[in-house]
């Protein structure tokens, strides 16, 4: 938080330091960290002195956090709420938020147009996939990958591949079936596979190249059912 204000004390008496920081102390949940009261009876004065002391030795200035440009000080508590710096209005200066604005309208102009991205063709698709099968990606697969792998190259449609990757399994919010996915979407991410669905995102058909199909079944023939 140190970056977002600074505490200005124009003093050098012990006793009033101790004061204007306890008054001024913001913790991690921006809140102040100590109240008026128990900093009164901490050193056996009224509320009003605490505040008197806090407002004539010292101040709370907040700042830009990118630019460290001054934006406001503050003599009193009831002129400033920390929770206030969680609005970017109140850590970025006029330019800076203009700025980070304009970003985040780029960035969203850009994200549209890679949303906006034809998908692969299938003729894409399967040339990734050869480009996947000659850099050998699939002999860098841990081992419950190279399972979930293989088990797809030797099945013969959806509905078998999704049966013994699953175990029959039928509950969707269950850990095993999320560790499925994660594997399954890893392997079409590599290139290894390729997961085909249609315009809903329901899955249509799962492909693997016959080439991949040969050299795994050679490679680990024991692992293989079929």
């Amino acid at each position: 938080m140190d970056n977002l204000f600074t505490i200005v004390l124009n003093t050098d008496d012990i006793s009033l330091i101790a004061i204007c920081e306890r008054y001024w102390d913001i913790n991690k949940k921006m809140k102040y960290t100590y109240h008026v009261r128990d900093i009164a009876i901490r050193f056996d004065i009224s509320l009003l002195k605490v505040t008197e002391i806090a407002s004539s030795n010292s101040a709370l200035i907040t700042k830009c956090v990118k630019c460290s440009q001054e934006l406001n000080v503050y003599r009193m508590r009831k002129d400033f709420h920390p929770d206030e710096l969680l609005s970017l209005e109140f850590f970025l200066c006029k330019v800076c938020l203009e700025d980070y604005k304009n970003q985040q309208i780029t960035k969203l102009k850009v994200e549209k147009e890679v949303i906006k991205k034809p998908p692969l063709t299938k003729e894409q698709k399967y040339k990734r996939m050869n480009l996947a099968l000659e850099r050998n990606f699939w002999n860098e697969l841990d081992e419950p990958h190279l399972e979930t792998l293989i088990i797809i190259a030797e099945s013969n449609n959806k509905t078998e591949i999704l049966s013994k990757v699953f175990y029959d399994n039928k509950d969707i919010n269950s850990d095993f079936r999320y560790k499925i996915w994660t594997r399954i979407n890893y392997l079409e991410k590599v290139d290894l596979i390729w997961v085909e669905r249609d315009e809903n995102q329901k899955i249509k058909e799962f492909h693997v190249l016959d080439d991949l199909c040969k050299v795994l079944r050679t490679k680990y023939s024991h692992l293989f059912l079929s």
